[in-house]
């Protein structure tokens, strides 16, 4: 039988030829009209969409789902809805569990379909569960977030 290859390292870039490489944002991170909720794959990927979305200082939302998970492909339709109809001021991204399994698990994903809210500096703003019956939920949370108001008690303002 074959006997299995070492794994060759590449010779690292120099460092120069990195920094000066150009900061434009990679065009499979942006959403468009035929794909306004864009897939993520890996830490890095995920990384890039929340930079991303601070520097272009929109909300990002991640939905993270399963492909056997019910309630997140009832949920999806609805989904792509809210980010056709809220683009420009909201990105959506979108993390399949079984493939990134170890990753959503660091993010603290324990049931699905999951939704975090990341807004600039503020990093993470929000986590929860939302299936389909509770999506209206999401578009609150969603025009909360987008609105400015600040809900503080009389005295404090």
């Amino acid at each position: 039988p074959a006997r299995a290859q070492p794994l060759r390292r590449r010779a690292p870039a120099p460092r120069a030829a990195v920094a000066a490489a150009p900061s434009a944002p990679p065009a499979t991170l942006l959403p468009s009209t035929d794909q306004p909720v864009v897939p993520l794959a890996g830490l890095e990927s995920y990384i890039a969409a929340l930079r991303l979305g601070s520097a272009d200082g929109v909300l990002v939302v991640v939905r993270f789902k399963a492909r056997w998970c019910r309630s997140c492909r009832a949920v999806e339709p609805k989904v792509r809805r809210l980010a056709r109809e809220m683009a420009g001021q909201v990105r959506f991204y979108e993390m399949d569990f079984d493939d990134e399994r170890e990753l959503c698990r660091r993010l603290g994903v324990s049931a699905l379909p999951t939704f975090h809210f990341y807004a600039g500096e503020a990093g993470r703003v929000e986590d929860f569960t939302c299936g389909p019956m509770r999506v209206g939920d999401l578009r609150t949370k969603l025009e909360m977030y987008l609105s400015d108001h600040c809900d503080l008690p009389e005295e404090a303002q």
